[in-house]
């Protein structure tokens, strides 16, 4: 409709996001201004998803907002199950970057393979615990939203302690899960600080951390096998010129990650006071 420069969608509000961009495209061109009402009824009382669909058609209503709209509507619907046909909307609640970021983490550690790993530049960290906040504990979408993006800033203790303060004062105390999400975070913060490569799940109760064989010539090797005995979960091991240290996390995971922290935090230490003497 070149000539048409109004557009009035009655009942919006029953339309998919996808839907609604379409047919709002129908009117206007480059050298004309249109214009698109979006109308429902005013008592109506609508749905959270409905809701969000009618802002986030408000929110992009420049030219080339299409991918902007089509990765809310992923957000807001879910991508369903990748082995099926059932759809979850949970990626709302996380986040479509965490959302895409976890999977492939999830993707690599069922991998089943004999084949030997090529060294690629990218660390390669497998999930360890579960990543959820419950609904019982934060029961707003959007702030769980915020949330999971604070835990994936931590950085160092500090980073994770204020954040565990702002929950109490917010929410009361998290639970155990949330507090070894947020253990898991800072545990793999340190060990890319540290140079570690891979982290591998060798069964359900052994961690393994692998240097590359840059970064395992960056170590000190008697300065790590001086201190191993004294950490009762670890087992070190050197093959193919690499180091590796295998953490037994069976139990309590909150000694268990405690300990592996306090271990490569000590090594990163380590490593900067010897540069600083260098």
């Amino acid at each position: 409709m070149p000539d048409t420069n109004t557009l009035i969608i009655h009942d919006a509000d029953r339309l998919g996001l996808s839907q609604m961009y379409q047919i709002r495209g129908r009117v206007g061109r480059s050298s004309k201004i249109a214009y698109a009402y979006l109308m429902y009824e005013p008592r109506k009382m609508l749905t959270p998803e409905a809701e969000k669909r009618l802002a986030t058609i408000k929110e992009f209503n420049e030219l080339g907002s299409g991918l902007k709209i089509a990765m809310r509507d992923l957000s807001i619907r879910g991508s369903g199950d990748i082995l099926g046909e059932e759809q979850s909307g949970f990626i709302d609640t996380i986040g479509i970057d965490m959302y895409l970021k976890i999977l492939q983490e999830e993707i690599d550690n069922i991998k089943e393979t004999d084949e030997k790993k090529e060294e690629k530049p990218d660390r390669q960290y497998v999930a360890v615990v579960n990543r959820t906040i419950p609904k019982e504990y934060i029961n707003n979408d959007d702030i769980r939203i915020k949330i999971h993006k604070k835990i994936d800033l931590i950085k160092d203790e500090e980073s994770m302690n204020a954040l565990i303060e702002e929950l109490i004062d917010r929410f009361g105390n998290p639970d155990k899960d949330l507090l070894l999400y947020m253990k898991e975070k800072l545990m793999k913060a340190y060990a890319d600080r540290l140079g570690i490569q891979e982290i591998n799940k060798l069964d359900g109760y052994r961690l393994k951390f692998t240097f590359d064989l840059e970064n395992t010539k960056k170590q000190d090797g008697l300065f790590i096998f001086k201190e191993a005995p004294h950490y009762n979960r670890l087992k070190l091991e050197y093959k193919d010129k690499v180091i590796s240290f295998i953490f037994d996390i069976k139990g309590d995971k909150d000694e268990a990650f405690d300990q592996i922290i306090k271990f490569i935090k000590l090594l990163i230490n380590h490593n900067e006071k010897e540069d600083k003497i260098n």
